[in-house]
């Protein structure tokens, strides 16, 4: 119990001095006592509340989210019992109003608790602050701050607690553990501890078996162990779980690459690289992405080459390159770069594209040249480069920048499909689909119901960027009538 008590190394109580842990089990501490919370289903409001803390959630949203379609009769009488029992019981243990702490607003609840209360949201705070130390070089304190973050898990998160919207939520939780913990390990291999982190890699490798990222690392914190031959056979199980599970497809360029180095016993795979020696000049990286898994999965399976993704203005197109790329940056450790061709900014696009190429020559440390085009072709020639082509025009500009070679990923976005460019593969982007839209507008606001959200979704014909304007208009004011014209429509 007192381990659980300081899971907030160094952080502040909540206003009432309640800590909340959804990392595990539900529960609500005071000093060395927990708070008794309840039935199942109570415990689960009280879940909901925390994942939305200090925003309303509406009563008819509590019971979608605990019930799904069919909630029970009466279910408004059932919410409001079941936060009078949370309420009663906080104030038991606080001494405070319980009203204080789980507020009543017109139709909805809000849980109103301090900053440093939840130990989701230090996780948040480690969890950013680990990946900011690793991406500026310091890996030994990376990975300090980030075993600190995971020290915070106590389990499986909301163990036991019914209804859709949790099971959507510990999906969620799980696999941003292990994207956290792959990061701990990548720093904790980076600073030679190989032997270290084998075991959690070989955990983490037989409960995610299509996970290649995983599979890399296994095989590089092997070989460096001396273990050649078991770095070899991990290759092997991986790529027979892709052909199996993964509708035959085989492992990507990397991880064949990375086999045949190892085949080759090559002796630069024994020396530790440093993330933040790879000059990367993308958009920071964005970290609460919504939606557009169908999309992710396809571009993670793209070979080298290019891909263009297009769509009309407003699909979110930039924002999916820069997200799909900073998950494929480890591939590509020559750079990783993002250049802006600014295609509806009325500037020529001969006159673009000579700038796109002077920057990416000095991004990637060659200085300036009397004719860029010519140098980036010298220059990028057999380089394993991520170039991120943002807002094209035409294809002979993307033809114009492309490096010399099959090792480079050129990501593209356009309005327009290219369909002149040769060889490339093409992603075409249109507005979300209507579980992602709700997902999207119910991140800052949870009080409206799922109809509502349907027709803001529709009145801005599903687009992320005319959503994303909503969301922020609806986080500053208190209510959105739908006779009002919406920000999406023009």
């Amino acid at each position: 119990m007192a381990m659980i008590l300081r899971m907030f190394s160094g952080s502040g109580a909540g206003m009432s001095g309640l800590q909340y842990s959804v990392l595990g089990p539900l529960g609500a501490y005071l000093g060395e006592r927990a708070v008794p919370l309840g039935a199942r289903r109570q415990q689960a409001v009280l879940a909901i509340l925390l994942l939305h803390l200090n925003q309303a959630v509406s009563i008819a949203r509590l019971l979608s989210c605990v019930w799904g379609e069919q909630p029970p009769e009466g279910g408004h009488r059932v919410i409001a019992c079941y936060v009078h029992r949370l309420r009663k019981a906080l104030t038991a243990m606080t001494g405070e109003a319980g009203t204080a702490l789980i507020q009543s607003v017109p139709g909805a609840y809000q849980l109103s608790v301090g900053e440093n209360a939840l130990d989701l949201t230090e996780f948040d705070r480690l969890t950013a602050t680990g990946r900011r130390e690793y991406a500026a070089g310091d890996e030994r304190r990376a990975v300090a701050t980030l075993r600190q973050a995971l020290s915070l898990w106590r389990g499986d998160p909301l163990s036991g607690l019914p209804g859709p919207f949790i099971a959507l939520q510990q999906v969620r939780l799980r696999e941003y553990r292990t994207e956290v913990l792959v990061d701990c390990l990548t720093a904790e291999l980076d600073c030679g501890r190989h032997a270290a982190v084998v075991a959690d890699l070989t955990g983490l490798a037989a409960s995610y078996p299509l996970h290649e990222r995983i599979a890399g690392l296994l095989m590089v914190a092997l070989y460096r162990c001396g273990r050649r031959g078991d770095a070899l056979a991990a290759f092997q199980r991986t790529r027979y779980e892709l052909k199996q599970q993964g509708a035959g497809i085989e492992p990507s360029r990397h991880l064949r690459e990375l086999h045949h180095r190892i085949l080759q016993s090559d002796p630069l795979l024994t020396r530790p690289r440093r993330e933040a020696a790879t000059p990367c000049t993308l958009p920071r990286r964005i970290s609460r992405f919504v939606g557009r898994s169908v999309e992710l999965d396809w571009l993670a399976r793209s070979p080298e080459g290019v891909t263009v993704i297009h769509g009309p203005t407003g699909a979110g197109k930039t924002t999916l390159a820069i997200y799909a790329a900073h998950r494929s940056r480890e591939h590509y450790p020559d750079g990783q770069h993002f250049v802006d061709l600014r295609a509806g900014a009325g500037v020529p696009v001969e006159t673009a594209t000579f700038r796109a190429a002077a920057h990416l020559l000095r991004v990637c440390g060659h200085g300036t040249a009397a004719d860029p085009l010519s140098a980036w072709r010298t220059a990028g020639r057999g380089k394993r480069l991520l170039i991120l082509l943002d807002d094209c025009a035409s294809a002979g500009q993307v033809v114009k920048l492309l490096p010399p070679g099959d090792s480079a990923l050129v990501l593209v976005t356009s309005r327009v499909s290219l369909h002149d460019l040769p060889g490339a593969r093409r992603l075409r982007l249109a507005g979300m689909s209507g579980e992602e839209a709700r997902m999207l507008l119910a991140g800052t606001r949870t009080d409206l119901p799922g109809d509502e959200l349907d027709i803001i979704a529709k009145e801005c014909d599903f687009l992320p960027s005319a959503l994303s304007r909503y969301r922020h208009l609806l986080a500053h004011r208190g209510s959105w009538p739908l006779t009002e014209p919406r920000p999406g429509k023009r």
